[in-house]
């Protein structure tokens, strides 16, 4: 099973506000190229865009800063490459981390200073991670 436990924080910027609208929460949009048993190559680097949209909303926001974190063992956080592309979207490259499953944590900052922190454990398997293999 994939998915095990997630976790998010959210942070929001804060002062006097005239509306009754509730606070935007972020939502982090991943588009990561995994087969049907949400597995990656074990011997290759996962490369994959992310990007950012609201609560009730699949309109893309425009990201200040993304970072990636991965971990094999939800203890042992090891930073990606994060960098925004020609295009805008951003670029995430996990190296290859051999036959694992694969922890993903995420920040993520708007352009007015909001920001989501998302963890994924058991994000992804690299390679045949599963006894049905």
């Amino acid at each position: 099973m994939l998915g095990s436990r997630d976790t998010s924080e959210w942070r929001f910027r804060s002062g006097r506000e005239k509306s009754t609208a509730a606070a935007r929460l972020l939502d982090l949009d991943y588009r990561l190229p995994l087969t049907g048993e949400n597995a990656a190559d074990a011997g290759k680097p996962l490369d994959y865009t992310a990007g950012l949209t609201a609560q009730d909303s699949r309109r893309a926001l425009p990201l200040a800063s993304l970072k990636v974190w991965y971990a094999t063992d939800g203890t042992d956080w090891k930073q990606a490459t994060a960098a925004r592309g020609a295009d805008g979207k951003w670029k995430v490259t996990v190296p290859a981390v051999g036959t694992a499953k694969v922890d993903l944590r995420t920040t993520v900052t708007d352009t007015t200073g909001a920001s989501l922190t998302e963890t994924l454990i058991d994000a992804y398997n690299s390679g045949c991670a599963d006894i049905w293999c």
